[in-house]
């Protein structure tokens, strides 16, 4: 583009910190002193990496680049800002801006590369430690840092194409000390919704895909350093990773801030609260719907608690499914109070408001956990195939390490769908009504008052659902099928009744958990069906935690013979599972009254030993 045809603007006044004249020489000293060390640490550090051959390893060769880096990326913006200091005209022509702009941009993606390729060092080294040079060799490690610099190059130059094509009109003071593009944006006379959609696009294939690949990196270095039975030796390891655990940290949670600075600088929502109103509108049984909610949230809490502790102090338990289970109720233990204690708190409060922010966060954290459980479920459905599909390999099919492998993944796929949501979210405008009509914040309702187009937001609904919920149930359904022609190919009764009962508690549980969550994401928002939305979120939010542990245990043996075994002690275990075992010891009663019942009944007697089999 050429400014003399596209743009009336050819310059910008960049403010800086003009606001605080007052502070202008401590400022000035501040910001000097700080670049002058940070270009003096770097360069010695990458002079001390050079010179000395113990260093020259992969960690200490992708170290000096984040330093080669790290000296370019503060250069690009710190000196124009420390002579704008003491300059009358703080003027940037156009092209200047842009450049700025597209080394800063390209330099910031190359690191969110590099850091991602770190983490796989690490991985390599500490899950791999005798193929560590075999795997990083001295060719992938140039290979990959060039990959990250090309990666940020190319990122970086479609969006200086995109800026290039920018009409500016207006003002042209940016209220900022260097040129980024959430400024440039919010000056523009031109329709921005190209970057609109390429800045979330940009977000995932750099931010969220380094990442995620450095979760699953740690997932499998965390696996790894709890194998070591050594505390010194998981000391030693864990200090291998700390340092890059915290720059990661640092990069990306800036990063973030600055997609949501990004987000605000166009005005994307002037709503910075929203009202929940809950159960408001039925203020003659508020009363009894606190103390209802409340218990049921007391009895989910000490329910999966309970569960969790006993699977994990009794060694009988100690298998793949139960390893499942007690995820599962961990899971169940937040993903209720992710949402319940919130709703809580609005029976007796007169304003019962939530901020933006905490709003999208409680969605994440109730996503994250939702579609976690999607993927637990699918796992828990392919160790049943494995249990009765292979048995004699069972053991050797779900391994200890092929266990946690699932767990985590389920946790970071979880994660990882949600951050793709919250992104999305974070672009959404507000400037209608803030009135929700329901206990938590849910994308539905956020879409019904969204002021953007939020097409693209429901077609990312849907695919997600799709992703997780359908691909999930289609996994589920299939090792069903074989787990169904395995139990047809039993020839006793016995054997068959004992292979399903494996099997319906988590049926159970599958039904109750997709079928309520189906119904409120897989069909398009509106406004009408708010209260249908909302009585399904009841159930899927709140009951169904509840329902978990009981449906898992009151048909399960092994779990009322580890019950018995610790009855008697005096330990939490006890305390936290008096409730779940009242309610075994009555099933256990009742089962009895109608066996002795059927006794006086001589055609019930063939029935009679496989009854008390499975209720004993």
């Amino acid at each position: 583009m050429m400014r003399g045809k596209n743009s009336t603007i050819v310059k910008f006044i960049l403010l800086g910190f003009s606001e605080f004249p007052k502070f202008t020489i401590a400022l000035f000293s501040i910001f000097l002193g700080i670049y002058l060390m940070t270009l003096s640490w770097n360069v010695c550090l990458i002079t001390l990496i050079k010179l000395d051959t113990h260093l020259h390893t992969p960690m200490y060769f992708f170290l000096s680049n984040l330093s080669f880096l790290d000296i370019c990326y503060v250069s690009t913006i710190t000196p124009r800002m420390l002579l704008d200091f003491f300059r009358k005209h703080k003027s940037i022509s156009f092209v200047e801006c842009t450049m700025q702009y597209f080394f800063f941009s390209s330099l910031g993606l190359a690191e969110c590369c590099l850091l991602a390729a770190m983490a796989y060092d690490r991985y390599a080294a500490i899950c791999n430690p005798l193929l560590y040079t075999a795997i990083m060799s001295p060719a992938l490690c140039v290979q990959m840092v060039a990959g990250c610099c090309i990666s940020g190059f190319f990122g970086s130059f479609i969006q200086l194409c995109a800026l290039l094509q920018l009409h500016f009109c207006g003002s042209n003071v940016i209220n900022h000390f260097f040129c980024d593009l959430p400024q440039l944006l919010t000056l523009s006379c031109s329709d921005t919704f190209f970057f609109k959609v390429m800045d979330p696009v940009l977000t995932v294939i750099f931010g969220l895909t380094s990442v995620l690949v450095i979760m699953v990196s740690y997932g499998y270095i965390i696996v790894t350093i709890l194998k070591i039975t050594s505390a010194e030796g998981r000391s030693k390891a864990f200090n291998t990773c700390a340092s890059h655990l915290t720059t990661v940290t640092l990069f990306f949670g800036s990063g973030l801030r600055g997609s949501k600075m990004m987000t605000g600088g166009r005005n994307s929502t002037a709503i910075t609260k929203f009202i929940l109103v809950g159960f408001s509108d039925f203020p003659k049984i508020k009363l009894v719907l606190f103390v209802v909610f409340l218990g049921i949230y007391l009895s989910t809490v000490v329910w999966n608690l309970g569960l969790i502790i006993l699977i994990r102090i009794d060694p009988y338990l100690h298998t793949p499914m139960y390893f499942f289970l007690s995820n599962l109720s961990f899971l169940d233990f937040w993903y209720i109070s992710s949402t319940t204690p919130k709703m809580l708190s609005g029976f007796f409060r007169k304003h019962k408001s939530i901020s933006f922010v905490g709003c999208t966060m409680q969605y994440f954290f109730f996503s994250s956990l939702g579609l976690a459980e999607c993927c637990l479920l699918a796992a828990m459905a392919y160790d049943r195939y494995a249990a009765i599909c292979n048995p004699l390999l069972y053991t050797a099919i779900m391994s200890p390490s092929l266990c946690v492998q699932l767990v985590v993944g389920a946790y970071i796929t979880g994660l990882f769908g949600s951050l793709i949501q919250l992104c999305a979210i974070l672009q959404l405008r507000f400037c209608g009504p803030n009135v929700i009509n329901h206990f938590f914040c849910d994308l539905p309702q956020l879409l019904v008052l969204s002021c953007s187009e939020t097409f693209p937001l429901q077609v990312l609904k849907f695919v997600i659902a799709v992703i997780f919920g359908v691909a999930s149930v289609l996994i589920i359904l299939i090792s069903y099928s074989y787990i169904v022609g395995t139990i047809m190919k039993i020839s006793s009764v016995d054997g068959r009744a004992k292979a399903f009962n494996t099997c319906a508690s988590h049926l159970a549980a599958v039904t109750l958990f997709f079928g309520s969550g189906l119904f409120v994401y897989m069909r398009p928002s509106s406004g009408g069906s708010q209260g249908y939305d909302k009585m399904a979120s009841i159930f899927y939010t709140v009951v169904i935690p509840m329902l978990n542990p009981l449906i898992y245990s009151l048909r399960n043996k092994d779990i009322k013979d580890a019950l018995r075994r610790y009855k008697k002690s005096n330990s939490l275990l006890f305390l936290s599972s008096q409730l779940l075992f009242f309610l075994l010891e009555l099933q256990i009663l009742s089962q009895r009254k109608r066996t002795k019942h059927k006794a006086n009944d001589p055609s019930q007697l063939p029935h009679l030993k496989q009854c008390n089999d499975c209720f004993v």
